[in-house]
This record gives C-alpha cells, sequence and structure tokens, in this order.
C-alpha cells in the first residue's frame, strides 16, 4: 500500500514541474514567482507533492516519494554541488 502511495504521488508531478519541486528541496521555501504559477503550486500542496512544515517557522519540503523521481534526484543533487 505504501508502495502504490509513492507511486501515486510520484506519477502527479509533471515534467514542468521538476524544476520547481527541485528548488523546493533545495531552499526549503516556497515562493511564487508569478500568478501564473498558483494553480501548479496549490496542486502540488493539495496532493502531497509539496508538504508544509509549521515546527517552529513556516517551511516546506517535497515528499520522499518526489525525490525517488531519477531527474529530480539528479537536479537536487546537482544543485548541492553547485552549492
Amino acid at each position: 500500500m505504501v508502495q502504490r502511495r509513492g507511486d501515486a504521488i510520484r506519477g502527479r508531478v509533471s515534467d514542468y514541474a521538476f524544476d520547481r519541486v527541485t528548488r523546493v528541496a533545495h531552499e526549503k521555501r516556497l515562493i511564487l514567482t508569478s500568478e501564473d504559477e498558483r494553480p501548479m503550486v496549490e496542486t502540488m500542496l493539495s496532493n502531497n507533492v509539496v508538504l508544509r512544515y509549521l515546527s517552529g517557522s513556516e517551511w516546506y519540503d517535497i515528499h520522499p516519494a518526489v525525490r525517488e523521481i531519477p531527474a529530480v534526484a539528479q537536479a537536487i543533487e546537482a544543485l548541492g554541488r553547485a552549492k
């Protein structure tokens, strides 16, 4: 059941959202750069692709299943090396 849930969450991440989820994973922030992004961001939050945390201060991260998407994992690794 856990595997199916992870598959379902991974299936909700469109190719065009890889850059966005990678930035969230790296920066731990979720910032709209334009109003055009709002529907995509709201969808990612409502589908648990991006998770909102309120421990101390508000911060964001991506669901662990999303980290397993090869293109996302590679992009996160590349951002870490560029740091």
